[in-house]
């Protein structure tokens, strides 16, 4: 216990290290290796408190938990300004205009803009998320906008995943000590709290799914799913391991729930799914197999159809395979990350709460080197929307990964010819 409790107290120290630097852009060079130290430390507590059980110490986790988030709440949101575009499409709701409709720089939007306008990206764009998410910046945005409210929003969604976690490993019987993969996660702290990214929410919600499924509630839990899909679209590409955990009839919901909180923003009409088919079609951020498959092709549309086909190709596989829930989501989650032509670091949170139940080592190492990416900003000068990538990081990030996952399969791949020639 004494060992946790100062691995704690080192934790805490990188943390306020962190909100030391500042302007994180600006002071990346230093940001990586704390953040290092950080995971370097989460992985230590995580080994020593994996089969803990002890509700003293689990508290203790918990209480640790709390207070990371506390001081990190204490800091500005300057990795990513994504929380300052909620702002705005919460406020221009507020005052009758359609986010999907109006871009940020629209002249009719003139008499709106201030600080927040100022800090928000891709101002020639309009609303990229999904219809559920906006809803809930509108109400947010009652009776004003507020940064603060904002993130203590995002941050609650956050602990709500914590306490499901915890939940949901004490109902299968499960050490709840593992509950630190979440708890103590530097990339979903950072991620979630400091930089207030609205992932937490529709994760929220996913986790609740899981829950309410393993409960027996069969319909709650799957219009918890529709409203993690109405939240963020990410949870789409995840259906699959949903299905292969026994669960495809859930998506039956998915059209109901989807139309009746994007009637609100009918007007747009097609205008709905402008931003997203600009991301779908043309960025490219921070990829792995997706950039091998483009220098072959060239082309970007024919690229998006060949990882496309893969990542089906593998779902096909886990449904043959007939993967339980969690690990079912573990391995879409995992396929859609090394297929994805933009990953941001904050996309690899959703897949933290599940190595609760199955550690994949490669997948937990990447919750710590997927932070890499931010070094875009060491390139150049930090200015919104420029992604330049630096070729070293970017194999530092990946080929580790890549080379646990790969050895993890072969081990298995032994130890099951060994059990059956014995």
């Amino acid at each position: 216990m004494l060992l946790l409790f100062l691995l704690g107290v080192a934790l805490e120290g990188a943390f306020a290290a962190v909100l030391l630097l500042g302007d994180l852009r600006r002071s990346v060079a230093w940001f990586l290796p704390i953040y290092g130290t950080a995971f370097a430390i989460y992985l230590t507590a995580l080994k020593v408190a994996w089969d803990e059980e002890r509700p003293k110490v689990v508290q203790m986790v918990l209480a640790l938990a709390i207070l990371f988030r506390l001081t990190l709440l204490l800091g500005q949101p300057t990795l990513s300004p994504d929380v300052y575009r909620y702002l705005w499409e919460g406020r221009i709701q507020a005052h009758g205009f359609n986010p999907y409709l109006e871009a940020p720089h629209s002249e009719k939007l003139r008499p709106l803009r201030d600080e927040v306008y100022e800090r928000v990206e891709y101002k020639e764009l309009p609303a990229i998320y999904p219809p559920l998410m906006e809803l809930c910046f509108r109400a947010l945005a009652w009776p004003s906008t507020s940064l603060f409210k904002t993130r203590v929003f995002f941050l609650l969604c956050d602990l709500g995943v914590l306490w499901i976690l915890f939940l949901l490993l004490r109902r299968r019987g499960l050490p709840p000590g593992r509950v630190l993969v979440y708890a103590w996660s530097p990339l979903v702290l950072i991620e979630f709290v400091l930089t207030g990214h609205n992932d937490s929410l529709p994760l929220f919600l996913l986790l609740l799914s899981v829950y309410a499924f393993d409960g027996g509630w069969a319909i709650p839990s799957a219009l918890c799913f529709s409203g993690a899909v109405g939240a963020k679209y990410f949870a789409l590409f995840i259906a699959p391991g949903l299905a292969a955990g026994k669960k495809a009839w859930a998506l039956i919901f998915l059209p109901l729930v989807l139309g009746l909180v994007y009637w609100p923003f009918a007007a747009a009409g097609p205008s709905l799914w402008i931003t997203a088919k600009e991301y779908l079609s043309r960025w490219r951020f921070n990829d792995s197999l997706f950039g091998l498959v483009f220098w072959y092709t060239q082309y970007l549309q024919r690229s998006h159809k060949i990882v496309l086909l893969i990542f089906l190709a593998y779902v096909l596989y886990l449904f043959w395979k007939k993967a339980d829930l969690e690990k079912g989501l573990i391995l879409t989650m995992g396929a859609y990350f090394l297929l994805t032509p933009v990953l941001h670091p904050w996309y690899v949170t959703w897949i933290v709460p599940f190595l609760a139940f199955h550690p994949y080592r490669g997948w937990l190492l990447f919750t710590g080197t997927v932070i890499l990416a931010y070094g875009t900003f060491l390139s150049s000068n930090p200015q919104p929307g420029e992604w330049t990538e630096i070729s070293a990081l970017k194999w530092l990030e990946y080929l580790p990964v890549y080379g646990l996952l790969i050895a993890d399969y072969v081990g298995r791949i032994c130890r099951r010819g060994t059990e059956t020639q014995s």
